[in-house]
């Protein structure tokens, strides 16, 4: 059964798990009464990503396709402010048989990287609704603080080739 083209799947995937941030400003947080949390919040990102995708099951999109991918970060002026690299691989929701997705990635952002992880659901993805997945500072200023990124399908200019908007905050906890 297609549920979406597999292009445009994996273009999203590779676009999803690439998502990072255009402007960084440290910010207090809410963490509840009396209490702040050290932050970096970017928003705003638009990313190019670029895919190399590896049928793993039947042809056509499904189960066991893996998507590498790298990825250019530009600010609202087209300038590059960092990369990206990671994987994602397609499996079926053993629930409801949904195409869904576990995706990693490494932001390589001014003053450190940010690694990030989640499971998104393809067909919402490809249709243009928000994913989010979990982030992690892993060095420089991001080092220790935990937080989300989310991501949205802007266009596929090519198969192998998409543009989308995102974001991610992290925080010390």
């Amino acid at each position: 059964m297609r549920l979406a083209p597999k292009r445009a799947v994996a273009s999203f995937a590779a676009a999803a798990a690439s998502a990072a941030v255009l402007v960084a400003e440290p910010s207090a947080a809410w963490a509840g009464p009396g209490k702040h949390r050290d932050c970096i919040a970017y928003s705003g990102l638009t990313e190019v990503t670029h895919l190399s995708i590896t049928d793993g099951g039947e042809p056509g999109e499904g189960a066991g396709d893996v998507v590498d991918f790298h990825t250019e970060l530009l600010d609202a002026d087209g300038d590059l402010v960092g990369r990206n690299v990671g994987r994602a691989v397609v499996f079926a929701d053993p629930a409801t048989g949904r195409l869904k997705e576990f995706v990693t990635g490494i932001d390589y952002l001014p003053g450190g990287t940010v690694a990030s992880a989640g499971t998104i659901d393809l067909i919402s993805a490809v249709s243009g609704e928000e994913q989010s997945i979990g982030a992690v500072g892993v060095t420089g200023r991001f080092r220790g603080k935990v937080g989300a990124r989310t991501f949205r399908l802007i266009e596929r200019t090519s198969p192998i080739e998409s543009i989308s908007e995102s974001g991610v905050s992290v925080c010390r906890r």
